[in-house]
């Protein structure tokens, strides 16, 4: 356990300044709907005021990853080396467009680093807060970690929905990709000469030919064949049996059934994109996959089932991968980031609070990847007081996991 005096002391200040909370949340909402970019700005503006030193980072295409560290005192300039095995937590934050519940987890995450710099609560490492954006091109946290940004984290707490009594301890995998299918090719894989964007030329209000190849047609048989990837099965391991069955049950939809089923390849046909007006005859269609992986299964043969299924219905296409596909991943309930994060849900939410497995691949997984242990929490949907999240309560386990993981005694 923290100082629990410190523990009440911040919690009786949080409870007293709820609104400060609820304000920058309603801040971060306003600016990302009007200027997104703008967010990365407005969040180190928002800290340095609070006392701490923030570094902007350019990682190009307009996304920008911004860094601030607090070490139990303020200090300016370089921080001071970290000894070796020294605990150092990332409390990380995603920018851009947010929903409601995503600005009440970035706002809480802001709120939570703030009030602990301007009461100067002990520490006994470091504690850096991380926004980042460009998460689908890879130049959010992977960017950071693999240019040592921060250094030494050894564990990281995520601030994005995850269920309001459900810390996300483990994610599926995610494998994402495009099937371009051409009306004729001079290959088997969908890029002859033919496959070029646009469409045939004939002038609309003509009728195509009788024998025209029709993409469109092509197309819908594929997605038909594509969803078939949802039988790709996996056994679920056994130490992860109850982790499951606690999940499944925890993701139950409204109607008494699993809103998400983990034994098994989900398919998500994201997009179709053919033709350029009604009265044409489209060249090419794109469908755009995206698969959620349970564990025992990877990309490749999720990809490899994709090309036999089109194969075997006739259709000749072009599978590219898209993103950066990720195995599904874990934190064990061992681990002291989970046990300090769980327990702080418990005591401000919910005392029978346990992690799940979610079923999004978001920014924990690039800290899983490079060995750093991460949790993702935050509360989404409704609850029957609120229509969004709390950006207290989310600032309140936050806190209580920063003063556990980071304990002084």
């Amino acid at each position: 356990m923290g100082d629990i005096r410190w523990e009440s002391r911040l919690l009786e200040t949080m409870e007293a300044r709820a609104s400060e909370a609820a304000e920058l949340a309603a801040e971060v909402t306003r600016t990302s709907r009007e200027a997104p970019a703008e967010l990365a700005g407005f969040a180190a503006r928002y800290l340095e005021r609070c006392g701490l030193f923030p570094f902007a980072h350019n990682a190009g295409a307009r996304h920008v990853n911004v860094l601030a560290r607090y070490d139990g005192v303020r200090h300016e300039g370089g921080a001071a080396p970290i000894p070796p095995r020294e605990r150092h937590l990332v409390l990380c934050g995603h920018g851009g467009v947010v929903r409601p519940d995503d600005a009440a987890c970035l706002a809480g995450a802001l709120w939570a680093a703030a009030l602990a710099a301007r009461l100067r609560v002990p520490i006994s490492g470091p504690l850096t807060v991380l926004l980042v954006s460009g998460e689908n091109a890879g130049l959010g946290v992977p960017w950071v970690l693999d240019r040592d940004l921060i250094e030494g984290p050894t564990a990281a707490v995520v601030a994005a929905p995850s269920g309001r009594a459900h810390p996300a301890v483990a994610q599926l995998g995610r494998c994402q990709f495009e099937v371009r299918v051409a009306a004729r090719s001079d290959g088997a894989d969908g890029a002859g000469a033919d496959a070029a964007d646009g469409d045939s030329g004939i002038p609309a209000g003509i009728p195509a030919p009788a024998g025209a190849d029709s993409v469109i047609v092509k197309a819908a048989a594929a997605v038909l064949a594509l969803r078939r990837i949802a039988e790709m099965k996996a056994e679920v391991p056994r130490e992860l049996a109850d982790l499951v069955e606690a999940s499944t049950r925890a993701l139950t939809g409204g109607d008494g059934r699993p809103a998400v089923e983990f034994d098994h390849v989900s398919v998500n046909i994201g997009t179709i994109q053919g033709g350029s007006a009604i009265g044409t005859v489209p060249q090419r269609c794109v469908i755009g996959v995206d698969c959620g992986l349970p564990f025992g299964i990877d990309t490749g043969p999720v990809l490899g089932q994709a090309h036999q299924l089109l194969a075997e219905a006739g259709i000749q296409a072009q599978v590219v991968e898209r993103g950066s596909g990720a195995p599904a991943s874990l934190t064990p309930a061992s681990d002291p980031i989970v046990r300090s994060l769980l327990g702080a849900v418990r005591e401000v939410v919910d005392p029978r609070a346990h992690g799940v497995l979610h079923p999004s691949s978001g920014d924990a997984r690039w800290f899983r990847e490079r060995g750093i242990p991460a949790v993702q929490y935050g509360s989404s949907g409704q609850t029957k007081n609120r229509k969004t999240a709390d950006p207290t309560e989310a600032a309140k386990v936050y806190a209580l996991t920063v003063l556990r993981y980071l304990r002084t005694d």
